[in-house]
């Protein structure tokens, strides 16, 4: 090699460990926690954010195991994101709360792939989300606390408008029945939705007891439906219950259960049209029982499907008037089943109707 190859040599070595250094310092600065594994869960690369929150150094956390150097496990987490993108090659996020880290983190986990298209890794990109966390803290604190403030004179309201009603302290006319017959309802109204932030809050905070005991879901569910029928009756709509002959024990909450299923027919009730029925069907499979509540109602879109279960959201609302939610009550079926160690899935056709079916396990 002469002296124009070795010069040329080095520069272009040069050229590459500057590259490198540049890449670094970018990698570095990112004040979000980056790393890279390989598919054996092994660190190869990671930035400044993680050794410093760590407090570890890069020869403590680079060529070690993932689920040792965060978790201080000597197996994956049961929820590990890596394990589920090693399956289905897809994107993931997850949120991890461990003492060992000693900060919540929102963690987003994208596959890796070579040119020939083969995954070798991932990707993974950790935010601090202590902040939220405190501030969700405090809002779940607040509509806990004016929620239970609230119970008191709602119920004083009520009760005085029923006295009323009942004649109590005097004759009323047609006209004055009418009026106090709608305030009373739109009490009623408002004590559901003080009773759904109560209960949304008890459950994100982990205060929510379940108690569980061995229940027979085709009677709670036979019960529940003949307090239904007059409901259904009034608004020109059938309900059906398609139930198995023998009984389906299940290990579950009973009130619990009833307030999951009960929102469920509210809701089917609420978007079928008149002269539109509603199916329910029991189904005694592995390990539990499969509820399914289908309506023939107006359907929901297939991209509002995943949001059904966030707070607040409502898809599908009937033109004029009717009942309107608080967009809560699928939240916490969704948690109340999730809680039992149960899962809920939806299926939709748009004017067709839609479909909700929830399992619990039978222990």
């Amino acid at each position: 090699m002469n002296s124009k190859e070795i010069k040329a040599h080095k520069k272009a070595k040069q050229a590459i460990l500057d590259v490198a250094e540049e890449w670094q310092r970018t990698f570095d600065s990112i004040s979000d926690i980056v790393f890279i594994q390989d598919t054996n869960f092994i660190i190869t690369r990671a930035n400044k954010a993680m050794f410093t929150t760590l407090k570890k150094k890069a020869n403590k956390v680079i060529g070690r195991k993932c689920y040792e150097v965060l978790h201080n496990r000597d197996k994956p987490c049961p929820n590990c994101a890596l394990k589920k993108a090693v399956l289905d090659k897809k994107k993931h996020i997850i949120e991890v709360e461990d003492p060992n880290i000693g900060i919540p983190l929102s963690i987003i986990v994208s596959p890796l792939f070579d040119k020939e298209g083969e995954f070798i890794g991932s990707v993974h990109i950790a935010r601090d989300i202590s902040e939220g966390k405190k501030i969700d803290e405090i809002k779940d604190e607040f509509v806990s606390t004016v929620s239970h403030e609230l119970r008191t004179p709602l119920s004083i309201i009520k009760e005085s408008i029923s006295l009323l009603l009942d004649e109590l302290p005097g004759k009323i006319n047609d006209g004055q029945r009418k009026i106090l017959t709608m305030g009373r309802n739109n009490v009623d109204r408002l004590a559901r939705i003080v009773n759904d932030l109560l209960d949304i809050s008890k459950i994100e905070s982990g205060k929510i007891g379940i108690k569980k005991t061995i229940v027979n879901i085709s009677s709670l569910i036979k019960d529940i439906c003949e307090n239904w029928i007059l409901e259904f009756d009034k608004e020109n709509r059938e309900l059906t219950l398609h139930l198995p002959k023998a009984p389906v024990d299940i290990h579950a909450d009973y009130d619990r259960i009833s307030e999951v299923i009960n929102n469920l027919i509210s809701n089917a009730l609420k978007f079928t049209p008149e002269k539109g029925h509603v199916d329910i069907y029991v189904k005694d499979v592995k390990d539990g029982a499969e509820v399914t509540i289908t309506d023939t109602g107006v359907g929901i879109l297939k991209e509002d499907i995943p949001k059904l279960f966030t707070k607040f959201q409502q898809f599908g609302r009937r033109v004029g008037p009717g009942a309107k939610g608080t967009g809560l009550g699928l939240a916490i079926v969704k948690q109340l089943i999730e809680l039992h160690g149960g899962n809920i899935r939806v299926e939709s056709n748009i004017k067709k109707g839609t479909s909700f079916i929830f399992t619990i396990p039978k222990k």
